[in-house]
Formats: structure tokens, C-alpha cells, sequence
């Protein structure tokens, strides 16, 4: 799977959700929606100490397309340590929130975490704190990241996308514990890392509403693939956007892949605008899987109060026609 750094993050203290709150807001301009919030605070959080560092799990939400665990990491012990998820970078290459760290530390942001460790006689510790999903129900692409906090904690981000179909009332997954004590005295000798799983069991959120859009017979690219059907689902995090193609006339999944890209697919607003970003930051594009080839399904989450009345899609045609569609009365 592909992993998606984000390499942007503020140095806030973890607030009630695990810091969703601050990462989302401070570098994306998305507002975590309140019940997005109150599902995270519902489920909960789980403490685990691995090696000498103890990890306070939580920011934990599933609806059944996208999921979300962050954890706290500081030493167990309450000693002075330097804690970080890239050992090797500069303690300032994350941009304002490594700058904070480094004026809190008294040293250069283009010092490395390592340099850092050596100047200030500190112990230096690489840490990860990863959701993993049942293979049956991932993704293709997850996003991990971290802040920094102002008590010198840090707060490692997992957002897993999923593919809509699990069932029942929970998602029962892990996350995945990592711990690295770094040798500052000779950087290239191998780390010696501990790995631990935390079992943990996610409410599987319910949608809040669901539309589908009339969509015009014949709609999709002539012999190539045809638009089956789109709509809209509300969840608690967002409203996700729903289309299904089918490829037609035996068309084979590397053709597809040839003449067609992620940028091909997408959605807009009824004006032609780009719909506001929303939570789902895993995603490289809208294309959601070709598991059941030749159906192709697409997912966009977009920020919204409530399912749009009209939207548009943009067909991977030779002109980029776009196809403005209308909830079905």
C-alpha cells in the first residue's frame, strides 16, 4: 500500500480528540465536524507502554470508508528524551510546527533530530503508531503524519481508507506500536526496534442520510464505459460521493489504466467549483478500487452540511464533458 506522509503539522497540544482538531485545522483548513468529534470521544481511548515509551491511543472513528486512530507518545518514565517519527530529518522540515520544536529546544531547525540529540546529551527515540485494517475491508493508499507538542509529546496521526463494505455494529483492527531507541553516537548502526499490536475495537458509524442522482441513460464514454449510478452518503465525517462505471466491450483493467487517470474522475460543485476538503486525506484521487473488475467504483469525500441537490461529474471523455446530475425525486 501507498503511504502518504503529510508533512505539515502545528505544535498544539493534543486536545480531546487526540489532536484531529489541530492537525486538520492548522493545515488543511478543514473543521473536523461535531459528529465526527463526538463518535472519536465515544470510543474512547486505550493506554499501552512499549519499551520505554507509553502510548495514549485515541481519535478512533470507522464508517465504513475511511478510519482514524492518533496516539500520544512520551516517555513512560516522565524523563527527558527527544521523541520523533523521522530519526533522520531536520528537527524543522515539517515547517512551522518543527521550527516551534526546534526554538523550544534551542536549536537550529536544519539540525537533525540526531545533531539535536548529541547537542542537548539527550537519549532519542523514532516512534510510529499505525491503524491497521483488515485486509478484506483496506484501501489502496494511507495517510500517516505527526505534531509535535508543545510538552514534547508527539502525536502520530493513521487515517486508513476502507472500501464501504464491512457490515455489522464495530470494526475490530489494530494498532500497530513501534518503538526505536536510536544510537546518536553512530547513526548507521541498525535500529533495534520493538514492535507491539494493540488490539482495538471501532464503532462502525451509521450513514446519517443517503441520495442517489438520476443519472442519463447512455451516460459514460461511447464503447469505453458507461456511468451506472452515482449517489450520496452522510456520514458523520462527511458526505462521501458514490459513482459506479462499468468498462465495456472486454475491456482489460492495464487498458483502463492506459488511457485513463485519477485526474480523469472527479466531482464539482453545481457552479463548477471544487467542493471545500474534506477529513479524507488518504486518498491520491477518486478512483476507490477495480476489485470487481470491469465495474469501477469512484468515492470523493466532500465537506458539506447536507447532501447537495445537484452535482456534477466529470466524465474521462475527450472534451471532459461534464454531466450535472439531480437527487432522484
Amino acid at each position: 500500500a501507498c503511504i502518504i506522509i503529510a508533512t505539515m503539522a502545528i505544535a498544539m497540544a493534543a486536545g480531546q480528540i487526540f489532536g484531529w482538531t489541530d492537525f486538520l485545522s492548522g493545515n488543511y483548513d478543514v473543521t473536523v465536524p461535531r459528529d465526527a468529534e463526538q463518535a472519536m470521544k465515544n470510543n474512547g481511548e486505550i493506554t499501552r507502554t512499549v519499551g520505554p515509551v507509553t502510548f495514549t491511543i485515541g481519535g478512533l472513528y470507522c464508517d465504513g470508508y475511511t478510519a482514524t486512530a492518533s496516539a500520544v507518545a512520551r516517555m513512560a518514565d516522565g524523563s527527558d528524551a527527544l521523541i520523533t517519527d523521522e530519526a533522520y530529518s531536520s528537527v524543522g522540515a515539517t515547517g512551522e510546527d518543527g521550527e516551534q520544536a526546534a526554538e523550544r529546544l534551542g536549536v537550529d531547525p536544519d539540525t537533525t533530530w540526531i545533531d539535536a540529540a548529541q547537542q542537548l546529551n539527550l537519549p532519542l527515540y523514532s516512534i510510529r503508531a499505525v491503524l491497521e485494517i483488515p485486509e478484506e475491508y483496506a484501501g489502496s493508499e494511507q495517510m500517516e503524519s505527526a505534531m509535535f507538542n508543545e510538552d514534547g509529546s508527539v502525536t502520530y496521526f493513521s487515517m486508513a481508507p476502507m472500501d464501504g463494505k464491512i457490515t455489522g455494529e464495530k470494526l475490530d483492527c489494530n494498532v500497530r506500536l513501534r518503538v526505536a531507541e536510536i544510537n546518536v553516537n553512530d547513526p548507521e548502526a541498525e535500529e533495534e526496534a520493538i514492535w507491539e499490536s494493540q488490539p482495538v475495537s471501532i464503532r462502525l458509524e451509521s450513514p446519517l442520510d443517503v441520495k442517489e442522482y438520476a443519472v442519463p441513460e447512455n451516460s459514460g464514454v461511447d464503447n469505453a464505459l458507461r456511468l451506472d449510478s452515482v449517489k450520496a452518503v452522510q456520514m458523520p465525517a462527511g458526505i462521501y460521493l458514490l459513482a459506479e462505471y462499468t468498462a465495456l466491450n472486454g475491456m482489460a483493467e492495464q487498458t483502463f489504466w492506459s488511457y485513463y487517470g485519477m485526474t480523469d474522475f472527479e466531482f464539482t460543485q453545481a457552479d463548477g467549483g471544487d467542493f471545500p476538503t474534506a477529513m479524507d486525506l488518504s486518498g491520491c484521487g477518486v478512483i476507490d478500487q477495480l476489485d470487481d473488475w470491469p465495474v469501477i467504483r469512484l468515492e470523493q469525500m466532500i465537506s458539506a452540511d447536507s447532501i447537495p441537490e445537484t452535482i456534477c461529474i466529470r466524465l474521462p471523455d475527450k472534451n471532459r464533458t461534464i454531466l450535472k446530475l439531480n437527487i432522484k425525486k
